[in-house]
């Protein structure tokens, strides 16, 4: 055999030197080791990837949409023409929140949490993905869909009601629980056992209800916020206990009401809301309770992320390998 057709030694040096210099830390299981995108590219092929797949499903976000807006213009019909409520009137802005939570953090589910997608993700940790991108990269594509159905629920509603307050302060304070709602979503989906995926829906409707609507009644705040132990909680998870007293101040501070034409039920109730939400934490001079809830749903959407990421990092670890 001709000697020449072979590498020599020195060749074969070289060429697994070369080989060694491009040897990365990251491998499979039983994969050959090889050098892997930094955070920046992965977050970069996430999102472009992610780009794709949210524009393939348009006919569904549409057909989403649709019912949150029709939920929206329902709610606002039956509180100004059926029930008759007036516009301050802080139980409307209970319920119409839990609704939007619901939607917001039913829809959210999808982002970490299908059924067809988690095997995708659990085969390409076990391959070296950076699983912080793919969190901030996820996210990223979330937050468009949750502009869209917060922007268009709070709309329809405020069109229909037409409270007395300026637009962007009532669609802005809605943005701010559709914040915290998709956090709710993020950590029920990255904490639940892929077995019982199909119960998130049932869970993130039960915790709409249980931190609106229960721990967030306004005629409880009584009750809740002179117990210090009661107010640490629903500080900490209701985002009806911000959200409605942000809306029901700035609603009587750009519309002053006036007691001499409302029934006895209204003054008593307009009269126990505000006493009974002064008596919670609040920021130093803010007496219409707007900067206070915008700093406790910003915090409340972070933490939850936080600790919905370490729910994708160790929930089902046994299948990232």
């Amino acid at each position: 055999e001709d000697s020449s057709s072979s590498p020599s030694d020195e060749e074969a040096a070289a060429i697994i030197g070369g080989a060694a210099r491009r040897v990365s830390s990251s491998r499979g299981k039983h994969d050959l080791e090889r050098e892997l995108p930094g955070f920046c590219a992965q977050l970069r092929t996430i999102i472009v990837r992610s780009l794709i797949q949210w524009w393939r499903l348009q006919r569904t976000r549409i057909m989403f949409l649709i019912i949150v807006e029709s939920a929206a213009v329902f709610l606002g019909l039956f509180d100004r023409f059926v029930f008759k409520n007036p516009p301050w009137y802080p139980t409307n802005y209970v319920n119409v929140q839990i609704v939007m939570a619901l939607l917001v953090s039913v829809y959210s589910l999808q982002t970490f949490g299908t059924a067809d997608e988690l095997p995708v993700y659990w085969r390409e940790a076990s391959h070296g993905l950076n699983r912080l991108s793919f969190f901030i990269g996820k996210s990223i594509l979330q937050v468009i869909d949750q502009f869209l159905m917060v922007f268009g629920f709070a709309t329809a509603y405020y069109l229909v009601t037409t409270p007395g307050m300026p637009y962007l302060l009532f669609v802005l304070v809605f943005h701010m629980v559709g914040w915290v709602a998709s956090g709710w979503g993020y950590l029920i989906s990255c904490w639940l056992p892929y077995e019982l995926i199909p119960m998130g829906p049932f869970i993130a409707a039960l915790l709409s209800f249980v931190f609106g609507g229960i721990l967030g009644l306004p005629t409880e705040m009584g009750v809740y916020l002179t117990n210090p132990i009661y107010e640490l909680v629903v500080d900490a998870t209701s985002f009806a206990r911000w959200g409605v007293p942000m809306v029901f101040f700035q609603y009587i501070r750009y519309s002053p009401q006036d007691m001499d034409e409302m029934s006895m039920k209204n003054q008593v109730i307009y009269n126990m809301t505000i006493t009974d939400y002064s008596k919670g934490w609040e920021l130093p001079g803010d007496k219409h309770h707007f900067w206070t809830g915008a700093l406790a749903l910003t915090s409340c959407g972070l933490v939850l992320r936080f600790l919905a990421f370490f729910g994708l990092i160790f929930n089902n670890r046994s299948r990232q390998v």
